[in-house]
């Protein structure tokens, strides 16, 4: 995946995310203002219906008082028999509060209208509620308190010098209900919101919009209804006698001698019919920035990635021609220090390149005149020694042609003799080259040899503790760790001028350490690799090869230790 791919989506998810969360934020923000909204409406319309409804009964408490106060001045409560009143009958005719008149004197009610029924069943239930201390009460006979139907009565209570009397209107459900239904939809409530009333009993106490007849019928058990009945007056959301979602606003009446509540409701669905439209206006939105910003994030990550591109393709042409790339610097940005860079990088390498394969040609130039000079070495040890002997041994054989023959079996015994020393010459030449005991015995045996020799040709006190716990397999770092050793010796002895000596080697299992220490004289430890007489430069070639470490340091009255550390497996070759 490229780098502008990847910027581009890092940056959408990124945008997407940003977005989403707005847009949910503004969502759920919007939704709750609006719930809050519904809410103050649903609550305005509770208390303007409650205001109605209270004074409604207030109005009628005067209006009842008054035909009282007017039956007292025209004496009509003298005749208990009288039917029919004027005044009553006004009322009754002319008016949708009541339905019917009583009379209710001696405890025994009578129709004072023509349309009433005398009903004995209504007559025994009112005269069981009527406070006879009150001067006007309101009186519910609900479906639990009668058998006949259920009716709300207004009683106003009439003192005389013969009797008491009770004047007793039953109040119509018509005027209550024109209050509570208003089946318009710009009335606040919409196309799915009521108010109605419930009484203590949970049933209707007017007209539902969506079930007729439900006047002391529909049975109302829900959150608003049992909170109001409690006493407790607010809003929420819950379920509704139709078990749907709604937002409700819930009262309780102040009316003496009702227990009634009033509730504004709407159905939820309806309420958020307007954030339906803002999720949607949410959502195109979303998408519109969504792809302006891509359009941009794919613009802005292909300036971004074309220099970072254009590096890439470079370091690939760097890498395969090995030509130092000047790149244009543009800017002055982490791009354009990353294109200083590589333009440093190239040309660094470039010249450590230039430089290695100068330090190649010197290494190759050393390893040809070191075998140019060991081949004159090997030459002149053979011309002076060997060929010297040999044309020595020839002469005295032509001498001895023609002596007698006691004198040639002593120039016989002499030419065994130097034969015998050639014999050991050569031995000792080739033992130089490749010591026989490191191929037989191993290194160990061979530089404990080595070490003998030293003390016996010189006076230097050498101290050898070799600690090879694995026999090592490999003859490379066999014969390097001999030469390594061998080298070291040479120097103490031609340029060190010391007393002692301490060598130690020790094995690991994952690592040779070679430690040579002398007491000689100190030297410039920067002088190794231009140096080509004192060895050392061979013995960090050798160690090189060997993919090993090394250390020289060497100290004023201290001498000279050369550290050597090798990786090696112990169970495998190097």
């Amino acid at each position: 995946m490229s780098i502008s791919l990847k910027l581009s989506l890092y940056f959408l998810v990124l945008i997407v995310f940003a977005v989403n969360i707005t847009g949910a934020y503004s969502f759920y923000k919007a939704k709750d203002a609006l719930t809050e909204r519904t809410f103050d409406q649903l609550s305005s319309v509770r208390t303007e219906k409650k205001n109605r409804i209270e004074s409604y009964f207030q109005e009628r408490q005067r209006e009842i008082e008054l035909i009282s106060h007017s039956l007292v001045e025209q004496n009509l409560m003298a005749d208990s028999n009288f039917v029919g009143s004027d005044k009553i009958a006004f009322y009754l005719n002319n008016e949708e509060n009541y339905v019917h008149a009583y009379w209710l004197s001696n405890l025994e009610l009578k129709s004072i209208d023509t349309l009433a029924l005398n009903n004995k069943k209504i007559s025994q239930q009112l005269k069981h509620k009527i406070n006879a201390k009150l001067n006007f009460q309101i009186i519910e006979l609900s479906v639990e308190d009668t058998t006949f139907k259920p009716a709300v009565f207004l009683i106003s209570k009439i003192n005389s010098k013969l009797k008491e009397h009770f004047l007793i209107f039953e109040l119509s459900k018509t005027a209550i209900n024109k209050i509570m239904y208003e089946n318009n939809p710009h009335n606040g409530l919409g196309k799915s919101g009521e108010s109605y009333l419930v009484g203590q009993d949970h049933l209707m106490r007017s007209t539902s919009r969506f079930h007729s007849n439900s006047v002391y019928k529909t049975k109302v058990e829900t959150y608003g209804v049992n909170n109001a009945l409690s006493g407790v007056s607010g809003f929420g959301t819950y379920k509704d006698y139709r078990n749907i979602s709604i937002l409700g606003s819930f009262e309780k009446l102040e009316i003496n001698g009702l227990n009634w509540i009033v509730l504004a409701e709407i159905d939820v669905e309806e309420a958020m019919t307007p954030i339906r439209s803002i999720r949607y206006n949410i959502i195109y939105i979303v998408i519109i920035i969504t792809i302006l910003f891509l359009s941009i994030i794919i613009i802005i990550a292909k300036r971004i990635s074309l220099p970072i591109e254009n590096l890439k393709k470079n370091i690939l042409a760097f890498s395969e021609n090995a030509k130092p790339i000047e790149m244009k610097v543009q800017g002055k940005d982490e791009i354009s220090e990353l294109t200083k860079a590589f333009n440093s990088m190239t040309q660094t390498i470039t010249d450590q390149r230039m430089h290695i394969e100068k330090e190649r040609l010197k290494q190759s130039r050393s390893i040809i005149e070191g075998q140019e000079k060991e081949r004159r070495r090997l030459a002149r040890e053979l011309h002076d020694g060997l060929a010297q002997s040999v044309l020595a041994i020839k002469m005295i054989l032509q001498n001895a042609i023609g002596n007698e023959q006691e004198k040639t079996q002593q120039i016989l015994q002499d030419v065994q003799g130097m034969f015998s020393n050639i014999i050991r010459e050569i031995r000792a030449t080739v033992n130089n080259l490749m010591p026989s005991v490191l191929n037989r015995f191993g290194l160990k045996k061979a530089i404990e040899q080595l070490i003998n020799d030293i003390q016996i040709s010189s006076k230097i006190e050498c101290e050898l503790n070799i600690q090879i716990e694995y026999e090592i397999r490999n003859d490379l770092l066999n014969t390097y760790l001999y030469r390594i050793v061998q080298e070291c010796l040479n120097n103490t002895l031609k340029y060190a001028n010391a007393s002692n000596l301490n060598i130690e080697i020790r094995q690991s299992k994952d690592a040779i350490f070679l430690n040579f220490e002398d007491n000689g004289q100190e030297f410039d430890t920067s002088s190794i690799n231009k140096s080509k007489g004192n060895g050392l430069a061979n013995i960090k070639e050798r160690v090189n090869v060997l993919s090993g470490q090394l250390e020289i340091i060497s100290t004023i009255n201290k001498g000279t230790a050369v550290n050597v550390s090798i990786p090696y497996q112990a169970d495998n070759e190097l």
